[in-house]
């Protein structure tokens, strides 16, 4: 289990081809999920427009725990209600957790409407789905930014 926090992101003239492709320049804090350390996420949280949430789709056993932390990092005042992405990452793997079957593990449906969430299907290593994730956290992030 991974968390990172997206503390903030502005316009870019595309200058990084990272950043060009998404059109925004986001600072990222990759603050890992060892159990002794998740303790000091919350000094990562202020200002923050996304979580990114990265689980281990092959480890079923650790499902629950994962989603333990996600909902105590989701109940965090600055995070209460910015856009949720979650990667189930390993999905090449032969008893990795589908997204779906993921989402519903991790009890997503029952956000209240009012806070978008996705699970997209990745394999970091190769960087399958990884993109499509971001696709959809960059539209999130537009449709929300032109309608407040």
């Amino acid at each position: 289990m991974r968390l990172v926090v997206s503390s903030s992101s502005a316009a870019d003239c595309g200058d990084n081809p990272s950043t060009a492709l998404f059109r925004v320049a986001p600072q990222v804090w990759d603050v890992g999920g060892q159990k002794k350390i998740r303790q000091l996420w919350h000094h990562y949280f202020s200002g923050s427009r996304a979580l990114i949430f990265i689980v281990d789709s092959n480890d079923r056993e650790r499902v629950a725990e994962a989603k333990e932390e996600l909902w105590s990092v989701m109940s965090s005042e600055p995070l209460k209600d910015v856009p949720v992405l979650i990667y189930a990452n390993k999905q090449d793997l032969p008893k990795a957790m589908a997204p779906g079957k993921l989402a519903a593990e991790l009890d997503l449906p029952s956000l209240p409407a009012s806070r978008p969430w996705h699970v997209q299907g990745c394999q970091a290593v190769t960087g399958d789905g990884l993109y499509e994730g971001l696709d959809w956290l960059s539209a999130t992030l537009k449709s929300r930014k032109m309608r407040g």
